[in-house]
C-alpha cells in the first residue's frame, strides 16, 4: 500500500472517532488514543496506559489551537500542556490532513480545537499513527521527509 492511500485509509477510519484517551511520553510527546480503550496487563505499557483502536503519536513540537489562538504547546511545562490536552478526551476528529514540502500532521475536533505538528529541529518530524485493530494498516510516519510506513 502507498503511503498516500495508507494516509487516505486512516482519513477515513478516523473521521468521526472519538479520542478517549490522551498521555505525555517522554518529554513533550503526546499521544491520543482513538476509539475502544483496551488496558494493559499490570507492567505493560508505559505508565499503564490504554491503548485506543488508533494512537496518534506527537513528539517534540507541538500546538493546540482555537480560532485564532494558541492554547498550548510543547514549549510548555507538562502539567500546563496536558490540563488543555485533556480537553479533547470525549471530542470526534473531523478531519485529519498531511501539510507541508516536509509532512505534518494536523487534526481537527469536534470542540473546534486543532492539534498540529511542526518540527523544528533538523530531522524528520517526530509523529506517527497506529493501528491497533484486526486491520491489516501499517504505521504512517515520516523518514526521510517523505510519508511512509511501517
Amino acid at each position: 500500500m502507498s503511503p498516500d492511500t495508507l494516509l487516505s485509509s486512516y482519513q477515513d477510519k478516523l473521521k468521526g472517532m472519538v479520542i478517549n484517551h490522551v498521555w505525555n511520553g517522554h518529554g513533550t510527546a503526546i499521544i491520543l488514543e482513538i476509539g475502544k480503550l483496551t488496558y494493559p496487563k499490570k507492567g505493560g505499557k508505559l505508565n499503564n496506559n490504554p491503548d485506543g483502536e488508533y494512537t496518534i503519536m506527537i513528539e517534540w513540537d507541538w500546538r493546540l489551537e482555537v480560532d485564532r489562538k494558541i492554547l498550548s504547546g510543547s514549549g510548555q511545562e507538562t502539567k500546563e500542556f496536558m490540563r488543555t490536552l485533556n480537553q479533547l478526551v470525549g471530542y470526534e476528529i473531523i478531519y485529519l490532513e498531511v501539510t507541508g514540502q516536509i509532512p505534518e500532521i494536523k487534526l481537527k475536533f469536534s470542540n473546534g480545537f486543532i492539534l498540529k505538528s511542526f518540527m523544528t529541529y533538523n530531522d524528520d518530524p517526530e509523529w506517527a499513527i497506529m493501528n491497533h485493530t484486526s486491520s491489516a494498516l501499517p504505521t504512517l510516519m515520516v523518514k526521510e521527509g517523505r510519508l511512509s510506513s511501517e
